[in-house]
């Protein structure tokens, strides 16, 4: 519970209207920090992970958009976004590998090869940054056995260590870079059950699209990053917590994006707030439906509108949770 202790204090200190609470039986949940009025905006949030959804008519079109920004690319010599250091952590030409495996394989899919490949990207930039703020540095016990972080080669800059010098780590320090870099999607819910046959086919792609770093053992720590456990849980955590939105590299596409923050609202019917897209981007905005009174949870439908009460109910059972919101309850004709 540490970190959404910490986390809340951070909020309030940067004037948030809201705050991320656990308590039972609601468990993790945002509420409002002080009372907000209709229209008014709660969040403005940047995506961890956003990926493209990618059906054959557009597999072009997305192949022309920035990697960071999935904004059409400007004619050259004009660049969009400074490259982001995840890609490093791709093969060459894997990302359009993994557009056209999706093309090919599974078209209609949200949680695309892609993203996966994207979350494990991310979670190794996060663990290597994490190592050359100098975790490894900070009076190691007597006798600890330091290994060198030997990172893929970055496409137009040749070499294999961090550009602020060589990072040498323990084993413990390493595996404890790890965790912090993954716990973003830790943290998160994800289904119960198996995954199924289609899970088994991206750990298989997966690994054949990351570049890993080493640290020159035999057991090389960095090796879980591609885990079946991990890529489950990452794909686990997308498939439960991501949001569909527009990009806008072409009017018509579509994609997915992973918001931290925003993942923590839960679900009603009848929503207090609604999420809006940031005109031109891939951020989103967090909008009040009504007035909302302070210490008032923070809810979004994860339904479209107009759906039934067994329509809803379908569309909420991957979820693994029967809706008992007031909407639901009175339809129902349950008690309150």
């Amino acid at each position: 519970m540490e970190h959404i202790t910490h986390f809340t204090e951070h909020m309030a200190g940067q004037g948030y209207a809201f705050e991320i609470r656990w308590d039972a039986p609601v468990g993790r949940h945002g509420a409002c920090m002080q009372p907000v009025t209709k229209d008014e905006e709660l969040i403005l949030e940047v995506p961890l992970v956003v990926w493209p959804h990618v059906p054959a008519s557009l597999l072009s079109a997305c192949n022309q958009a920035c990697l960071n920004c999935l904004k059409p690319l400007p004619p050259p010599p004009s660049q969009c976004c400074p490259r982001p250091d995840w890609v490093r952590y791709f093969k060459d030409k894997a990302i359009h590998q993994a557009r056209q495996w999706q093309s090919r394989t599974a078209p209609d899919a949200s949680v695309t090869l892609e993203a996966v490949c994207r979350a494990v990207a991310k979670a190794i930039s996060r663990s290597v940054s994490l190592l050359e703020k100098g975790l490894s540095h900070e009076h190691p016990p007597p006798g600890t056995a330091l290994r060198e972080v030997v990172l893929p080669e970055l496409e137009g800059s040749p070499g294999t260590v961090s550009s602020s010098g060589p990072i040498r780590a323990s084993n413990a320090e390493i595996s404890a870079a790890i965790d912090e870099g993954l716990a973003p999607f830790s943290r998160l819910q994800r289904p119960q059950g198996s995954l199924g046959e289609w899970a088994k086919q991206y750990r298989v792609e997966a690994r054949s699209l990351i570049s890993l770093p080493t640290a020159g053992l035999e057991e090389d720590p960095f090796l879980t990053l591609l885990s079946d456990s991990t890529i489950d849980a990452i794909i686990g955590s997308l498939a439960l917590n991501a949001v569909t939105i527009d990009l806008p590299y072409h009017p018509s596409a579509r994609g997915s994006g992973l918001y931290i923050l925003t993942a923590n609202l839960n679900h009603a019917c009848d929503p207090t707030a609604r999420v809006d897209m940031e005109p031109g981007t891939v951020d989103i905005i967090v909008r009040a439906n009504r007035d909302v009174q302070a210490g008032e949870e923070i809810t979004l439908s994860y339904c479209p509108k107009g759906l039934t009460l067994s329509q809803r109910r379908q569309r909420l059972s991957k979820y693994e949770f029967e809706c008992r919101c007031s909407m639901c309850i009175a339809e129902a004709g349950l008690p309150g």
